[in-house]
């Protein structure tokens, strides 16, 4: 999904981060359901690179 992200950049139409943040987190399956909870709760604001380390510890 970040690479989609990544690609729509490079082709002029940028999405804003939060936004961005939202698709990748709401394109995750019911398994990471704890995940995205945590991260909402925690209003944590990590750029994408950083979301993709956290989720491949996950």
């Amino acid at each position: 999904m970040i690479g989609y992200i990544t690609n729509l950049e490079k082709l002029g139409f940028s999405l804003q981060k939060e936004l961005a943040t939202d698709l990748i987190l709401q394109s995750l399956p019911e398994l990471y359901k704890g995940f995205v909870m945590n991260y909402m709760m925690h209003d944590l604001d990590k750029p994408l690179p950083e979301l993709l380390k956290m989720l491949q510890t996950a």
